[in-house]
């Protein structure tokens, strides 16, 4: 898992994830002209890639079982999406066969800070 303050990228959509401690390239204070991804989307990405991993399945799979289309899996995948709903969420979990608590518990959704300043 990624250290606090530690750059998480998706190397590629089918399940390698690198985790250093650069700074993102969209991150706060770059010199990107793209908005920084929030804290959360990352996290939302890695947490579906590691279930998967998990479940030995991938990501293609998962979108069959849930009924989410492939470029919208991808994009929560690579942190691009910035309005995830729950019903999306839910309906990965359904694929997932768990509850969608459960999809919460992973310690990376824990001392997120606050999105809003």
């Amino acid at each position: 898992l990624p250290t606090r303050g530690g750059w998480i990228e998706i190397l590629s959509i089918g399940l390698t994830i690198e985790a250093t401690n650069s700074p993102s390239p969209h991150g706060e204070g770059g010199a990107s002209h793209h908005p920084p991804i929030p804290q959360i989307n990352r996290r939302l990405g890695v947490n579906t890639v590691q279930l998967c991993r998990e479940r030995d399945i991938s990501i293609n799979k998962l979108c069959t079982m849930s009924g989410v289309t492939q470029s919208t899996v991808n994009n929560i995948v690579s942190g691009r999406n910035k309005s995830v709903t729950i019903s999306t969420i839910k309906k990965l979990c359904d694929g997932l066969d768990m509850p969608i608590e459960d999809f919460f518990k992973s310690d990376l959704f824990k001392g997120l800070e606050q999105e809003l300043k």
